[in-house]
């Protein structure tokens, strides 16, 4: 079984003048269709989804009108519980299941679910990107103090996880690095993903290019991607190695290289991917993403799922 989140925008009224309304849209897929969960309508803006392999869903976003509410809406099979966490919530970087617990974070703030009720937790840093291990520990890459940093949460308290030296590939012109990606491996490897900010052309415009941040058996390695290939989100391929979206594709970090595999192009000929999946075991990836078009009237966009089956 696999979830996609997403959202569907219709006009207002007959007249279509007037801001788009917005419905969240979950699915569910058995292998053979996918079918949408019933709508809930106190949530404006999804953020993050996770689920368990006994069907209960998370969903987390911004809910009340204006959107100023964090929120968490739970699916256990029959109907969604929705929770508002009031105001003052960050922009949910990450969700993970860990054991019996719920996680999502943002920000400096983590709300976990403990099967009963919800717990405020600090992070030791401003969190870009949150995952879940195999061991039930949670771990957060972001920003302290300006530079990359990472922590791991151990169940009891939190532990700092020094980074390594970015390289300086563009002199004085090198500006800050920010994660913005984490994944972690069933055998504990922990993969962060960073965006490097540089100044570049002649109008002195900022340009990017990803780095990819290993941390395995107590050391780091740092590799930068080349600058025309931008990583999209990453996760742990089962094997050791990484998936993540690119450029139009999937592709696979196995053994110190990458394949990529290219996904279809959707109805109006986009293939934009935004997220991925691994079904257990290693040989199924899906991928949610955007088929987007330059058309005037709705839809604007469709929403795009594929799914990879690698013998």
């Amino acid at each position: 079984t696999a979830y996609a989140l997403g959202w569907r925008e219709y006009p207002p009224g007959p007249s279509a003048c007037g801001p788009l309304k917005r419905a969240v849209v979950v699915l569910r897929g058995d292998g053979t269709a996918w079918r949408p969960l019933p709508e809930f309508g106190q949530m404006t803006e999804p953020q993050q989804l996770t689920a368990t392999t006994d069907g209960k869903v998370w969903v987390f976003g911004r809910c009340a009108r204006d959107g100023s509410h964090g929120c968490a809406a739970s699916w256990d099979g029959g109907a969604w519980t929705v929770t508002d966490f009031g105001d003052r919530e960050p922009f949910y970087r990450g969700a993970a299941i860990t054991g019996p617990r719920v996680w999502a974070g943002g920000d400096e703030q983590i709300r976990e679910w403990d099967g009963t009720r919800w717990t405020a937790r600090k992070a030791p840093i401003g969190i870009k990107a949150l995952a879940g291990s195999a061991t039930d520990e949670v771990w957060v890459a972001g920003m302290k103090d300006g530079r990359p940093a990472l922590a791991r949460w151990n169940g009891r308290s939190w532990s700092r996880t020094p980074t390594p030296p970015i390289p300086r590939l563009y002199g004085d012109k090198q500006q800050q690095t920010e994660p913005y990606g984490l994944a972690v491996g069933d055998n504990g490897d922990v993969w962060v993903q960073a965006w490097m900010y540089w100044v570049c052309g002649e109008e002195e415009t900022t340009c990017v290019r990803s780095l990819l941040l290993k941390w395995a058996a107590g050391r780091w390695t740092v590799t930068a991607m080349p600058e025309e290939s931008r990583l999209g989100q990453i996760i742990a391929d089962g094997a050791g190695g990484l998936w993540a979206g690119r450029d139009g594709e999937l592709a696979r970090y196995s053994g110190g290289r990458w394949t990529g595999y290219e996904v279809p192009a959707g109805p109006y000929g986009g293939r934009s991917v935004t997220g991925l999946a691994r079904a257990p075991g290693r040989s199924t990836v899906w991928a949610v993403g955007r088929d987007e078009t330059e058309a005037e009237e709705m839809p604007f966009t469709n929403g795009v799922i594929w799914r990879l089956k690698i013998d």
